[in-house]
């Protein structure tokens, strides 16, 4: 079984509320079968990009192929045309003229790759667990392109294991909802569906009759919750999605799969939800490994800050453990790159939430200082929608100061005031 360093992530009331709902619906009488999508509800890769396992084994590629297109794309382009692997690796052999030998290698590492780091989501394994403790037939569909031996070991060295488990691979004209339906051999108001999708696994579950949980997947979770992934894109704009940012990319695919395994609510006047083990985690945990990283004199106070705080140097502890748990068997080529860019953003955008974590641990100049010296970060194409002051906040700063805990209730009631205007 694959052994991952245990972590201890505080579990707010809100986060119980949300597994006991859960728990509660597989523990219902009338469910006699609970059926989990694979990837993303039982398994998480530590990706937060679609072409990180492809961008692995772009040196693999080089060393047979002398042509012009890199491997990400070509393998992406495949994987559109081919619902198998076999039928992807045969696309690839043919437009990269490469031999059944070479193909065979190429498809090997993959297959290899993905194995090696996928791992259990904790949310989902509760849910899984509390399923075989009430004796449900439990359905399996991996919707993924890879047989259905590799999933099984995958399942197995991650710890799901049960007598009636039925691993189904998702059929190219069948929906992940109807191929667990077909295969739990109840009726559609006996089984319970948990999958990511609400389209997918959850509306038409309903529709047909069957119960439907939705899980959420990480990463969006991790790129709502502020404004720091939009900020390093934005920085890097031209070659965050090369090789040279894939150790960054696997630090925010561990963020989001840890730290957002079970939904949080996000933070108005905080991008780390005003949680000093996630800012230790993604900032400070970063930043301890990053390559030769050079503080000036003001950052330097809010680095000795930060040490003094116990929950965000815990969060660094950790994110170093677990970075180095799932990276021991790869080597990235640039290093840590872009490890100090999470701390540059803290130090230069922080958010008002987030600075007063620290303010207490600094001294009233510094304080202000960084308070006067804080600007609006650039951040990518999906964040382009910038807030522009008017009249109405400058009012509300004024009568409720940014990261008071009034203001935070606030601006939540607000936001949820004009998403409801928008329908």
């Amino acid at each position: 079984m694959k052994t991952i360093p245990e972590i201890k992530i505080s579990v707010s009331e809100e986060q119980n509320k949300l597994i006991r709902k859960m728990t509660a619906e597989i523990d219902n009488p009338r469910i006699k079968a609970v059926s989990f999508r694979f990837s993303g509800i039982l398994v998480n890769m530590p990706f937060s990009e679609r072409e990180d396992l492809f961008l692995l084994m772009e040196n693999d590629f080089r060393r047979i192929y002398k042509g012009r297109k890199n491997f990400v794309d070509m393998r992406i382009s495949a994987e559109n045309k081919a619902s198998t692997i076999d039928g992807i690796y045969d696309l690839i052999m043919k437009q990269a003229k490469i031999s059944k030998a070479e193909r065979d290698t190429l498809m090997s590492t993959e297959c290899r790759l993905f194995k090696q780091s996928a791992f259990s989501r904790n949310f989902g394994k509760i849910l899984f667990n509390e399923a075989k403790h009430k004796n449900k037939k439990i359905i399996i569909v991996a919707d993924t392109v890879y047989p259905e031996n590799l999933i099984a070991d995958i399942l197995a060295e991650c710890g799901y294991e049960y007598k009636k488990m039925t691993v189904v691979s998702k059929s190219a004209d069948k929906s992940v909802y109807d191929t667990a339906l077909e295969n739990s051999g109840v009726l559609p108001e006996k089984l319970l569906h948990i999958g990511g999708n609400i389209v997918e696994d959850v509306e038409k579950s309903i529709a047909n009759g069957s119960k439907a949980l939705l899980m959420s997947d990480v990463i969006p979770l991790m790129v709502k919750s502020g404004r720091l992934r939009g900020y390093i894109q934005s920085e890097r704009l031209y070659d965050y999605d090369s090789a040279d940012f894939l150790a960054l990319h696997y630090a925010f695919g561990l963020y989001a799969s840890y730290l957002f395994d079970l939904p949080k609510n996000k933070v108005y006047q905080s991008d780390f939800c005003a949680d000093c083990y996630m800012l230790g985690f993604i900032v400070f945990g970063t930043l301890n490994l990053a390559n030769n990283f050079k503080p000036t004199d003001f950052q330097q106070k809010i680095i000795s800050s930060a040490e003094k705080n116990h929950e965000i140097m815990r969060g660094a502890d950790d994110f170093a453990t677990l970075f180095k748990a799932h990276t021991k068997n790869i080597s990235f080529n640039s290093g840590n790159n872009g490890f100090e860019l999470p701390f540059v953003f803290f130090a230069n955008h922080g958010a008002v939430v987030d600075r007063n974590m620290l303010k207490n641990l600094l001294d009233d100049d510094t304080s202000e200082q960084w308070k006067n010296a804080v600007t609006e970060p650039k951040t990518a194409p999906v964040y382009l929608k910038e807030a522009s002051p008017n009249k109405l906040s400058e009012l509300a700063d004024k009568m409720f100061p940014p990261g008071t805990k009034v203001r935070s209730i606030a601006d939540g009631i607000l936001v949820k005031i004009k998403q409801k205007a928008k329908f």
